[in-house]
């Protein structure tokens, strides 16, 4: 018997697609915007934000890169104004990198750009098709245990 489409694999092979697509997307976003950072800058700045302090080691990890690189990455961001090195009370060793007010800005105008990339592609979609994929990414999130910002609908429908 051939696979259904809803099948794990095939489905997990369209997820695929579309977070390709999604990626695609930011790219382009990327490409058009100011290019105030580099994408690892970036990608360092979601990294402060997610974790709100995080330490050198933390951010090496999580950018799968060498504390040395880290550094280097972050002193760029520091010159630039994005993040601040504090000194953590409880560790007087340890330094704790945190998002100024401009890299929140910045931060927040990229998001801008990319739900402003999302509403344009769900505008195409029906209004049943939009549902459908509330509900999906619904259950995928709470397959894949992310935690529902509180607040949204699926929190509080969940």
């Amino acid at each position: 018997m051939p696979p259904q489409p809803e099948e794990p694999e095939l489905l997990a092979e369209e997820i695929h697609r579309a977070g390709e697509s999604l990626a695609v997307l930011w790219l382009r976003q990327y490409d058009t915007s100011d290019q105030r950072v580099s994408p690892s800058q970036m990608r360092a700045l979601l990294v402060v934000q997610r974790q709100g302090r995080v330490t050198m080691t933390e951010l090496a990890e999580e950018l799968d890169a060498m504390v040395s690189s880290a550094s280097r990455l972050t002193d760029r961001l520091v010159s630039a104004g994005y993040v601040v090195r504090a000194a953590d009370a409880a560790r007087p060793r340890v330094v704790l990198l945190e998002l100024t007010p401009d890299g929140r800005r910045l931060l927040d105008e990229h998001a801008a750009r990319r739900r402003r990339t999302l509403v344009a592609a769900l505008a195409q979609m029906t209004p049943a098709e939009r549902r459908a994929l509330r509900q999906g990414l619904g259950a995928l999130d709470a397959a894949l245990g992310a935690p529902r910002p509180e607040g949204s609908r699926a929190a509080q429908e969940g």
